[in-house]
């Protein structure tokens, strides 16, 4: 825990450190969180700061100390719906979501890089998640490959995720490829992805340069109820190895010929059955040996 410099009064000091401890053994009787993002931290206190049940000392913590108690995050009244956002998202840090476990709260919209997203699995209540990673060349590699810390968000009826900005804009990406973990869900009524980023590299030499792979996309059974099929294009001409006029997620896809120096492969894949829709623009770097 860092702290500005400062002169303090032996009493005021002493003071400050039995706070500090108490802090530190309230935290390892887990009944306070920790809330180390500055925006997080600032969205809630100024929902918690309209709370006249919540105490001054309880608010002097969270201000102070970053430390709040988990009972002050569990009125499902005053959390009923929550906005998180990053107004300082170059840094990485600024991007944890660390303290939220244990807040009960039905409308949860999250605008920042969205790197871990683990604390999720302990919100409680929520019937409406947005995340929202919608940045682009940040200098860090920002995205989630799976929805797995979700699965046990039993009352959630919507769901929307987005990493996708502008269509190329990939570097620094990691797309959202595997959405099985929403299976479980009964509630879940619309799920609705738009995500972006690049896939392991490929290797090509001038004899050996054609390609072919099935995409790493694991959907969730609400794309599958119905008979949906998918589109995929790529600026890169491919071949799609089908019985059927229409693509299935298991059909191959094949390039060849690829000419030397190509730096990657592009690949335009889009879903969309009534009520739900899964866009990715993907990106497979070439290396040549």
């Amino acid at each position: 825990m860092k702290m500005k410099k400062m002169v303090l009064g032996s009493c005021v000091g002493a003071a400050l450190i039995g706070l500090g401890f108490g802090l530190s053994n309230a935290m390892a009787d887990e009944e306070y969180v920790s809330i180390p993002n500055p925006d997080v931290k600032a969205e809630i206190l100024n929902v918690l700061e309209g709370n006249e049940l919540v105490g001054e000392d309880a608010l002097s913590n969270l201000r102070n100390f970053h430390y709040v108690s988990k009972a002050a995050l569990q009125n499902k009244d005053e959390f009923n719906s929550l906005q998180l956002y990053s107004k300082n998202y170059e840094n990485p840090e600024n991007s944890s979501l660390e303290g939220i476990q244990g807040l009960s709260v039905e409308d949860l919209t999250i605008t920042m890089p969205i790197i871990d997203i683990t604390p999720l699995a302990h919100v409680n209540g929520v019937k409406d998640l947005r995340l929202e990673s919608i940045y682009y060349d940040l200098g860090y590699t920002h995205g989630i490959r799976d929805l797995d810390v979700l699965q046990n968000m039993t009352e959630l009826e919507t769901f929307y995720y987005q990493n996708m900005t502008r269509v190329g804009e990939v570097e620094g990406k990691t797309p959202l490829l595997d959405i099985s973990a929403l299976n479980n869900i009964e509630a879940l009524q619309h799920v609705c992805v738009e995500t972006a980023g690049t896939l392991d590299p490929i290797y090509l030499t001038a004899e050996d340069n054609n390609y072919e792979t099935t995409l790493p996309i694991v959907l969730s059974k609400h794309f599958y109820e119905e008979e949906n099929w998918w589109n995929a294009t790529s600026e890169s001409p491919f071949y799609v190895e089908s019985e059927t006029p229409q693509q299935k997620m298991s059909d191959k896809l094949r390039w060849e010929n690829v000419e030397e120096g190509t730096e990657y492969l592009d690949v335009w894949v889009q879903i969309q059955p009534r009520g739900q829709y899964y866009i990715a623009d993907l990106r497979i770097p070439i290396i040549w040996e």
